[in-house]
């Protein structure tokens, strides 16, 4: 019963984590951590788009444009696939809009609050122009994707924005290489937007994870205290398996598949309950190794302990 609460508990922690993951994800643009900073020379930004169409190595990605004093506002430029945010309404950007001589643009639901809405079109208006919405990101969770703005870039309509007013990003679904992006983009300073720490920046995978680590140092903690309340309960069996003649090696096994037995369909049980309660979606095979390995470990620990139990009552 332990063990079932335990796993069940460790279920909803990487939910958590998932969750927490989601939405520092949409506070930044929906951009994922391997998205790249760029600092180019190049001050025409569509002739910078053409490059990286043309690139052979850079087949699918997506780079925003965000406007250094409209801090939610960003151009929006793609190539093939790409991870679009969660849509409210309306679609996404698609290639069409990339070709278009009309601009169109993609909100955040509290952006939409603001829209001019004559008959059944929503337009936003920027720097005296409207701009039609095709659709309204959100998603359940309130995140700064909420308040952006993303205007699609289009080759038949060039921006007049400069390459000194924006911080640009490139993000791809293909892990991309920072020497393969600084020699295809000539004039170009590449670095990585969210630095790799595990413990010290802002950005670290613990800090951003805090009470979920917390929490599985306590599920660890929780499974050796059950495991060491198991070998003090099985401590006076073991002395009356001695006394009926029992060998050792058939009470340590014994014991150790009790034990493993019991361990592995609380684990299991208290897993699939949690996971019918809380939908895991990316972080299913971490929680699966954290669950194994705990369960292999603690196994490892019982078997040395009750073997040394065993063998100290022989003396």
């Amino acid at each position: 019963m332990v063990i079932l609460l335990l796993t069940f508990f460790t279920t909803f922690l990487f939910f958590k984590m998932q969750e927490k993951d989601l939405i520092t994800k949409l506070d930044n643009h929906n951009l994922s951590e391997n998205a790249y900073v760029l600092k180019t020379k190049e001050q025409n930004l569509d002739n910078y788009n053409t490059t990286l169409v043309n690139s052979k190595k850079i087949s699918d990605f997506q780079i925003h444009y965000q406007v250094k004093n409209k801090k939610n506002v960003s151009y929006f430029y793609a190539k093939g696939s790409y991870e679009q945010p969660p849509m409210v309404s309306g679609t996404f950007f698609s290639s069409n809009d990339f070709l278009s001589e009309v601009p169109v643009a993609v909100v955040g639901r509290n952006v939409s609050k603001t829209l001019y809405s004559p008959f059944h079109q929503q337009y936003y208006k920027l720097n005296g122009q409207y701009v039609a919405v095709i659709g309204i990101m959100g998603d359940k969770y309130n995140s700064e994707l909420d308040n952006q703005i993303f205007i699609a870039m289009s080759d038949a309509n060039p921006s007049k924005l400069k390459a000194e007013n924006a911080n640009i990003i490139l993000d791809s679904k293909d892990l991309m290489t920072k020497p393969t992006l600084t020699s295809k983009l000539a004039n170009t300073t590449v670095s990585k937007q969210v630095k790799a720490d595990l413990i010290l920046t802002n950005h670290s995978w613990i800090r951003r994870h805090l009470q979920q680590t917390i929490g599985l140092l306590a599920v660890i903690a929780g499974v050796a205290l059950a495991t060491y309340i198991w070998v003090v309960g099985v401590s006076k069996q073991i002395r009356n398996q001695k006394f009926i003649k029992q060998s050792n090696k058939l009470i340590i096994w014994n014991n150790l598949l009790i034990y493993t037995g019991s361990f592995l369909v609380g684990g299991l049980l208290g897993t699939a309950i949690g996971q019918s309660q809380f939908s895991i979606k990316t972080n299913t095979m971490i929680l699966y190794e954290f669950e194994g390995s705990l369960f292999i470990i603690a196994s490892v620990i019982f078997y040395f302990v009750i073997n040394r139990k065993v063998t100290k009552q022989n003396k």
